[in-house]
């Protein structure tokens, strides 16, 4: 199906082409750096992961890890004293809205946490442990400032929780401490 309109930048309802998010990177490059960025997740196209009808696939997991790959590389080459605090969305792992089960979950928050947090001057308070458990951790950005950024994908409606363990208990639990 071809688009009536042509749209570099991306059409509402859409995913955002890899254009946008290189001409985004180098305008924030271009002008004041920005001291923290906040990366909300799903940076994985819908088209790139797949559905729970679908076998697993080691392509398509490592295309989605080299998604994340270029994603922080981008950050850390350009924007490279910016604090990036990362969070999982949606479309993060290798199937829409999970997260992923036991099997996969050390090599996957394992990567993740390497990409994301190898290059920068602050880390999660926790020493990693959370974000290698479940996707979320603490940053204490300033005196008195911490950023927790949650997995909330294991509360969403989707999400198939039989796979994966008590995820969103754990994650409760850690929250109210």
């Amino acid at each position: 199906m071809k688009a009536e309109l042509y749209a570099p930048y991306g059409r509402l309802g859409c995913d955002a082409p890899k254009v946008l998010f290189d001409r985004f990177i180098d305008r924030l490059n271009q002008t004041e750096m920005p001291d923290v960025v906040f990366l909300p997740g799903d940076l994985i196209g819908h088209g790139s992961v797949l559905n729970l009808r679908q076998p697993y696939s080691a392509h398509a997991y490592e295309e989605v890890m080299a998604i994340h790959r270029n994603i922080s590389q981008a950050f850390a080459t350009k924007l490279p004293s910016a604090l990036l605090i990362p969070s999982l969305g949606n479309n993060d792992w290798l199937y829409h809205y999970q997260s992923p089960p036991e099997g996969n979950k050390t090599d996957y928050f394992s990567r993740l946490y390497d990409l994301w947090f190898a290059h920068q001057h602050l880390k999660p308070v926790d020493n990693a442990t959370t974000f290698l458990n479940g996707g979320y951790y603490r940053m204490d950005v300033a005196p008195g400032l911490a950023v927790l950024a949650l997995n909330t994908l294991v509360w969403n409606t989707n999400f198939k929780y039989h796979s994966v363990g008590n995820e969103s208990e754990e994650q409760m639990t850690w929250l109210e401490q």
